[in-house]
């Protein structure tokens, strides 16, 4: 079963304070002082540095939060239930060729007229398929919240408009019996994970990385376009009387507001999604992680006090010492 929302990693959610206590308990041997990334000074650009917390864990295990490290074998526990791992995966390999898509030969740059027309068109674009993404994991994971899609608006015709519209209402009943009885199948099969082998754990770890890193250039994006609009924004106050090189410029902070703007969506996508979906999967590996490590431990400390035991020499009783048995 998925986590609740108060899980130990929702603090990634939440500024990170400065002052933690030096002797935290944390999971792992290793020191977390300075070992973390510290946030990024946009607040809007934090699942992006999640993902890279995410990735580290993954690649060589590092620390969450301050007082949390993620081991690298957390990623490679055996016989590990993970909720819905096909339809993550699928989902996961739809994101990868979608940013690869969206992404690759468009660059963000203020020169040339017309110079955020191609990466607004492409991440409208993209925000089109990603909430399609969004809408089919919705289904099997209700933490996930589904995206409103608007219908395209068509003319209808004077004649028969009655019947039409009762088409339209019938038809939609009908979509909507069958979205919610498709909702609860998923649901159900989801409910009940299977274990994973070891290759299936891995492959899945393998996509959790190379999403995390794949989706690192829309935090490029991110802070270059902020970049841009502030320059502009800052050459517009300091204009002089050229009318020409003023207008130009209120509509180059125009654009660079749009693409803020669909920027802005992008971000929120991989927070509530990709994000939300990474994060529920590393507490229940933890759980379970900890879970079987003090098994172990209490299995261990059990072996020494027997083997202390069977190696202490008997001494021979006297028979006295039992008392008078007559």
């Amino acid at each position: 079963m998925e986590g609740a929302r108060g899980s130990p990693l929702s603090a990634l959610k939440h500024k990170i304070p400065a002052n933690s206590p030096r002797g935290s308990a944390h999971v792992g041997t290793r020191d977390a002082k300075s070992l973390i990334e510290p946030p990024p000074p946009l607040p809007i650009c934090r699942p992006f540095w999640q993902m890279r917390l995410i990735k580290n864990s993954v690649e060589n295990g590092g620390n969450l939060t301050r007082r949390l490290h993620v081991p690298k074998a957390v990623w490679q526990q055996h016989g590990m239930k993970i909720a819905g791992v096909n339809q993550k995966i699928v989902a996961l390999q739809r994101l990868f060729v979608l940013v690869c898509k969206t992404c690759d030969g468009h660059e963000l740059t203020a020169d040339g007229a017309g110079a955020f027309t191609r990466p607004l068109r492409a991440l409208r674009e993209f925000l089109l398929e990603a909430h399609e993404i969004q809408n089919d994991l919705a289904r099997p994971f209700p933490f996930i919240p589904a995206v409103e899609t608007k219908p395209v608006a068509t003319e209808a015709k004077t004649e028969s408009s009655t019947l039409l519209k009762m088409a339209g209402l019938m038809n939609s009943v009908a979509q909507s019996v069958r979205k919610g009885a498709t909702t609860v199948v998923e649901r159900v099969g989801t409910a009940v994970p299977g274990r994973l082998t070891d290759d299936e754990m891995k492959n899945y770890a393998d996509f959790v990385m190379k999403t995390c890193e794949r989706c690192q250039v829309f935090d490029a994006w991110m802070q270059r376009i902020t970049e841009i609009a502030d320059q502009e924004k800052k050459a517009l106050r300091t204009a002089d009387g050229l009318t020409r090189m003023v207008a130009k410029s209120r509509g180059d902070v125009a654009r660079a507001e749009d693409v803020r703007v669909e920027m802005i969506k992008v971000c929120k996508f991989i927070e509530d999604v990709i994000c939300e979906i990474f994060l529920r999967d590393i507490s229940a590996m933890l759980q379970r992680f900890i879970r079987k490590s003090r098994k172990n431990f209490a299995r261990m400390s059990w072996d020494e006090d027997s083997r202390t035991l069977l190696d202490t020499p008997l001494t021979p009783m006297d028979s006295s010492s039992f008392g008078d048995n007559k």
